[in-house]
């Protein structure tokens, strides 16, 4: 469990009209709490299921920039939740020729997420899930995986500068071979 209660908050912003780049800015007094869990359960040698969970309320509690006041207002690229989420399976006992197989789901979530401080740009919460299997030896291993299965449209920043925005996306669904070789 937290909480925060931060005068003097110090945020990064864009100036107004055509000028670029980036400046600080004393937001004045924000509060944030929140809470973080997580559990990991080896439900045998083999088989571990693991999760995580954190909640974030952070506000402006006084932040008037001469334009607006924002209290109450979220505190920019603050995420409301985050989630991760995990079921590995080894199966140690299908050993043969000393190759272990492996699988391992996941799911990795966010949001929403408030980019301005005016809370009119918003990332909506998104899951990412993923998966991989694996084929392990003594001195090998070999990964198949995938990320984003859901091919799911999300942003991880986003600002206004000189009058026009700007977003980088998340990385769209895709797949890849990882091989390790052990020279020793």
């Amino acid at each position: 469990l937290f909480y925060i209660d931060c005068r003097n908050q110090q945020l990064t912003t864009f100036p107004s009209g055509t000028t670029t780049g980036r400046i600080m800015t004393n937001a004045g007094r924000t509060r944030s709490f929140g809470a973080e869990v997580s559990a990991t359960w080896h439900l045998s040698s083999d088989l571990l299921i693991k999760a995580d969970y954190g909640y974030t309320n952070a506000t402006f509690r006084k932040y008037n920039d001469g334009r607006a006041d924002y209290r109450g207002k979220r505190v920019p690229y603050a995420p409301s939740n985050t989630l991760f989420g995990q079921v590995s399976y080894r199966a140690t006992p299908l050993q043969f020729f000393g190759i272990t197989p492996s699988v391992t789901a996941t799911a990795r979530c966010v949001g929403s997420i408030y980019w301005n401080e005016s809370n009119t740009a918003r990332q909506p919460f998104y899951c990412l899930p993923g998966l991989d299997i694996s084929f392990s030896a003594e001195k090998w291993s070999l990964k198949l995986w995938a990320q984003n299965l859901s091919d799911t449209r999300y942003d991880v920043f986003y600002f206004m500068s000189i009058g026009n925005s700007f977003v980088q996306r998340g990385l769209p669904r895709r797949f890849g071979v990882t091989f390790r070789l052990a020279l020793r």
